[in-house]
């Protein structure tokens, strides 16, 4: 399976809990998020929601990262993907 590699590479890791990235692959100090995860879960979210809404594709590919990750809350300033990502399930801060 390939994968497209998301770093973070200020901090290890190992600096934060292993849950927190149950869905990414752990490489040393890189992380790996499967784009392919990342793809379907944004045309779910396009199909879904963009018709109604009018999100935009950068809107649709952040919220799709964050479901694909599992995250449960979303943090965002931008009101196109805070009203997404609360229609999604996702506890939406600040």
């Amino acid at each position: 399976m390939k994968q497209c590699g998301f770093h973070w590479n200020k901090a290890p890791i190992t600096h934060f809990p292993r849950s927190l990235f149950g869905n990414l692959v752990a490489d040393s100090n890189q992380l790996f998020l499967p784009v392919a995860a990342v793809h379907a879960e944004a045309e779910r979210l396009s199909a879904r929601h963009t018709a109604e809404g009018g999100h935009r594709s950068m809107d649709i590919l952040h919220v799709a990262t964050a479901l694909s990750m599992g995250a449960r809350e979303f943090l965002s300033f931008n009101g196109n993907q805070t009203a997404l990502a609360s229609a999604e399930g996702l506890t939406v801060k600040p």
